[in-house]
This record gives structure tokens, C-alpha cells and sequence, in this order.
């Protein structure tokens, strides 16, 4: 079924930027390249990285705790509309953070306290309004933005020590720009790292979109949810 004309919802902005504005982007991400550096465990919007080896880390820790006969405990997240729910204030406030350069942070503020926007439809122009949250769409720079902003789930997670251990790697979640897979050898352990989910999307003003949020077991412990002992 197709999505309806008339939700606002289903529409999504897009920026209109000049040539010579993504040339000076791409200037800015040179400047700060070892800056915007984030976890191993995010996969999105990086070089040499994708939705395959992504996969290819979830079968492997499924494959090692199945192979030894323990589960994995899994949550799929999805952040809604994490792109143009991202807060600009916490956004500087991470880029300060990650030693980027002041003199890029106030220009990036300067750059995105003036952004406006306007809706067209049928021709007809809306009058133009201020936006105030969210990374531009179509921007060279938003994804190592969005990239770095968003690595708070990861290092919260690693602060608390959970998630599975495979061989000398602690593979704890994995990120696909705002898709979140949580891994855990134990229920209690997914609790916890759910816990800390929420009071870090809390604290960054973001939501997760719970009809698209899933939890899964696989191993042991899927045959016997499937097929209980009388």
C-alpha cells in the first residue's frame, strides 16, 4: 500500500547546496579526518565498510557462541528519524568533545543557526522557516557528523562491560548509521544494555521507533522457546 500524499510524515527535506559549498565541506572533513575517527563497530557511511561486513560480524559471533553451545541474545533498534531529530546544541557539545577544532565549531554553528527551509507543493512556495535540529540531508559533511554524534551508544555500552566476547574482540553492538543490533550472551545482560540505551537516547533527545524495534534469541535456548518441555 502506498504511502498517503497528505501525512507530513512521510515527506523528508533535502538541501540544495552549491558546488562550492561541498567543496568546502570536503575541506573540513580533510582538516579533521583523524578527529572524526568512531568505533570499529559502526558500519555506516565509511570507507571500505558496508551493510555486508555488518552481517558478516553478527554471523560470525552468532556462529562462535552456537558452534560452543550457548545463545545469543539479541535487539534491533531503530531510532526514528534520527537524521533530522539530531539536537544541534548536544551536536557541538560531541564535537568539542572529539577535539575537533574550535575554529570549525563556530563556523559550523554559525553555518547551521542559519538555515532555512521552505515547502514546495504545486508550484507554491510556503513562507520560509527556521531549522533548529537534524543534519542536512544531502550534506558531504552530515554523515562523519551524524557518524560521531551518534557514537555515544557504543561508548556507553563499552563503559559497562557487556556484550560478547569473541576470541580477543568485544563485540558488544553493531551500528549501520541509526540501526542499533545489541549482542548479549545472557537475558539480564540485554536488559542492561537496553537500559543503557534508553537513558542515552534520553540524554541526546533522540526516540526509538519501538514498531520497529525487535528482540531475537538464537541458539539452544530458540529451540526451547519453540518447543517447551511439558
Amino acid at each position: 500500500m502506498s504511502a498517503s500524499l497528505n501525512c507530513p510524515s512521510n515527506y523528508r527535506g533535502i538541501s540544495l547546496i552549491p558546488v562550492i559549498a561541498k567543496v568546502f565541506e570536503n575541506a573540513i572533513l580533510s582538516l579533521c579526518d583523524d578527529a572524526l575517527v568512531t568505533s570499529e563497530l559502526q558500519f555506516g557511511f565509511k570507507k571500505n565498510a558496508g551493510c555486508s561486513d555488518a552481517i558478516f560480524a553478527l554471523r560470525c559471533t552468532v556462529e562462535h557462541f552456537v558452534t560452543n553451545g550457548s545463545s545469543v541474545f539479541a535487539a534491533s533498534l531503530d531510532i526514528s528519524k534520527a537524521f533530522d531529530c539530531l539536537n544541534h546544541f548536544k551536536l557541538f557539545s560531541v564535537l568539542c568533545t572529539a577535539d575537533i577544532p574550535i575554529h570549525v565549531i563556530n563556523l559550523l554553528c554559525n553555518w547551521y543557526s542559519k538555515l532555512f527551509a521552505m515547502v514546495r507543493w504545486n508550484g507554491a512556495y510556503s513562507n520560509a522557516f527556521a531549522i533548529r535540529s537534524g543534519v542536512r540531508q544531502g550534506s558531504t559533511l552530515s554523515p562523519a557528523l551524524f557518524n560521531i554524534f551518534i557514537n555515544v551508544f557504543i561508548t556507553n555500552l563499552k563503559e559497562a562491560g557487556l556484550g560478547c566476547w569473541v576470541r580477543q574482540m568485544f563485540i558488544r553492538c553493531l551500528l549501520y548509521a541509526d540501526d542499533i543490533i545489541l549482542l548479549s550472551p545472557s537475558i539480564s545482560g540485554l536488559q542492561k544494555m537496553l537500559d543503557i540505551c534508553y537513558k542515552t537516547s534520553c540524554s541526546v533527545s533522540l526516540q526509538f521507533n519501538v514498531a520497529k524495534c525487535h528482540l531475537m534469541v538464537l541458539g539452544p535456548w530458540q529451540v526451547s522457546l519453540v518447543h517447551p518441555c511439558p
